[in-house]
């Protein structure tokens, strides 16, 4: 369920690269994608892309589903960075 996740979003984004067309695109996740890292959240949190949850700390609470969500974010931001 992971790699296949990860090569449909590498695909997307790759063909979105290669279209003079295209301008933006809006990736929309979950609440998955910053609930969990492992750190303290307060009313002071700024929940932003530093706050992305971790493989890691997904896959001790929630089952593969999630932690395929946690790769994809990490691999959107990578992707967008380029």
């Amino acid at each position: 369920m992971i790699d296949p996740a990860l090569k449909g979003t590498e695909n997307v984004f790759g063909s979105c690269a290669k279209s003079p067309c295209v301008k933006r695109v809006i990736f929309t996740s979950s609440v998955a994608a910053v609930l969990r890292n492992g750190r303290p959240i307060t009313s002071e949190t700024v929940v932003d892309e530093t706050w992305f949850s971790t493989p890691e700390a997904c896959k001790g609470q929630w089952g593969v589903r999630y932690v395929s969500l946690c790769f994809v974010c990490h691999l959107v931001l990578e992707l967008c960075l380029e």
